[in-house]
C-alpha cells in the first residue's frame, strides 16, 4: 500500500478514523491495492497473506511489520505508526468478521428452526380457534382480530395517564368480555332479541366506541397502519353494530385467546403505552383470556335469533357474508393494514405482514 514516500497512496486524503470505512466499502479490493504497491512479488504475496480473512491462513503482525520501510518509524513516526495501529485494528476487525459470519450461520439455522416451529404453532392455534365457525377454504378475509375500547395510538400519547390506569381499564374490559357471550345468548331468547342484545352489548361497551384491530397471525400483534383505515372505529349505537358484534362475538373472543396462545399479551400492552407488566398482573390478564369463549352452538343460536334462520352451513355463510360486508364498507380496497394471505398446507392460510418469510 506504500508509495516511495512511505505514504499510503490510497488513503492520502482519508482521515485516519475513516480508513476502516474505506476498506469496508463494497468496491474496495485488497488485490488491486496490493498490485499498485512498490513491493516485490514475494512481498506482495506476503502482504496478501497478512490480509487473509481466514484466521488459520492469515499472516502474523510480525509478517506485516517486516513489510514496512525499515526507517519509517524513525523518519515518519506520526504517519506510519498511525498506519500500523490502523492495520492492527484491521486485523482485529477481520477476526471479528470471521467470528460474526460463523455466528451468523449458526443463528440462521436456529432462526429457521424457530420459524418452522412458530409456523406450526400458528397453524395449530388458528385451526383450534376457528374449528366449527368457518371452513378454512371458504374464507378469503382476515378472521383474527380484537376490539378495544380505545385507540392504541391515542392511548400511547396520553402521557399523563399512569400505565396502571391503562392496565386497570383494559382488565375491566376483558372482565366484561368474559360474561358478554352468556348475556347475549340469554338476550336473544327475549321477546325482542335485537333490543335485548343491544342492551347486553351496551353493558359490555359502556356506550363507548370500539376499535377493531386485525392481528398478524405470525407475530400475534395487533396491526396499525398509516392510511387511517385501521383500526376501524365501530359506532356502538347502531343496529348494524349490534348484529355484527353479536354474531361475530366468538371471533372477537378467540382473537384475545389467540394473543395468549401466541405469547403476545405483554407486547400488546406495550402498544398501549405500558412498558412492563409484573408477573402477577400478567397472570391475572391471561386468566381472563382463559375464560370460556362463546361456543359454536351459542354462535348458531344468536345467528338464527337475529334473523339468519336456516341450517348450520347457511348460518355460517351468513356470518361470513356479514364479515365480508363489514370489510367492504370500511376497507373497500382490501388493504387489510398491509396483511397478506399466505396459503399453507392442508388448505390453511395465515395473514401476516411478513409474507415473504413463508413463501
Amino acid at each position: 500500500l506504500f508509495g516511495k514516500s512511505d505514504v499510503l497512496r490510497e488513503f492520502l486524503h482519508v482521515p485516519d478514523d475513516k480508513i476502516l470505512d474505506v476498506i469496508a466499502a463494497p468496491g474496495f479490493s485488497f488485490h488491486a491495492s496490493i498490485a499498485a504497491t512498490e513491493l516485490s512479488p514475494s512481498k506482495q504475496a506476503r502482504l496478501a497473506k497478512c490480509l487473509e480473512i481466514e484466521p488459520t491462513k492469515r499472516g502474523t503482525l510480525d509478517d506485516l511489520r517486516s513489510l514496512l520501510p525499515p526507517t519509517s518509524t524513525i523518519v515518519r513516526p506520526s504517519g506510519v505508526t498511525r498506519v500500523y495501529d490502523a492495520m492492527t485494528r484491521v486485523h482485529s476487525s477481520l477476526e471479528g468478521i470471521h467470528m460474526d459470519v460463523q455466528s451468523g450461520l449458526r443463528l440462521n439455522a436456529e432462526v429457521l428452526a424457530m420459524t418452522q416451529a412458530t409456523l406450526a404453532k400458528v397453524v395449530e392455534t388458528k385451526v383450534d380457534l376457528m374449528r366449527g365457525i368457518f371452513e378454512a377454504t371458504e374464507v378469503a378475509v382476515p378472521t383474527s382480530f380484537i376490539v378495544l375500547p380505545f385507540h392504541m395510538a391515542d392511548q400511547r400519547q396520553q402521557t399523563l395517564q399512569p400505565p396502571a390506569t391503562t392496565v386497570k381499564k383494559t382488565m375491566g374490559f376483558l372482565q366484561r368480555m368474559k360474561f358478554v357471550g352468556a348475556n347475549i345468548v340469554a338476550a336473544v331468547k327475549e321477546s325482542n332479541p335485537l333490543a335485548a342484545t343491544k342492551a347486553a352489548l351496551d353493558g359490555f361497551t359502556q356506550g363507548q366506541p370500539m376499535y377493531l384491530y386485525l392481528l398478524d397471525e405470525v407475530t400475534g400483534a395487533p396491526v396499525e397502519d398509516n392510511a387511517g383505515i385501521y383500526p376501524i372505529k365501530i359506532d356502538t349505537a347502531s343496529d348494524a353494530y349490534t348484529k355484527f358484534m353479536a354474531t361475530n362475538l366468538p371471533l372477537f373472543q378467540r382473537g384475545f385467546k389467540f394473543l395468549k396462545m401466541a405469547n403476545a399479551v405483554a407486547g400488546v400492552f406495550q402498544s398501549f403505552g405500558v412498558p412492563t407488566l409484573s408477573n402477577d398482573t400478567l397472570g391475572e390478564i391471561e386468566s381472563l383470556l382463559d375464560a370460556p369463549v362463546s361456543s359454536v352452538q351459542d354462535f348458531n343460536v344468536v345467528q338464527k335469533a337475529l334473523g339468519n334462520e336456516g341450517p348450520v352451513h347457511a348460518v355460517r355463510g351468513a356470518a361470513l357474508r356479514d364479515l365480508e360486508r363489514f370489510y367492504a364498507e370500511n376497507d373497500p380496497n382490501k388493504t387489510f393494514a398491509g396483511l397478506a394471505r399466505v396459503p399453507l398446507e392442508h388448505g390453511q392460510a395465515v395473514w401476516t405482514k411478513d409474507d415473504a418469510r413463508w413463501q
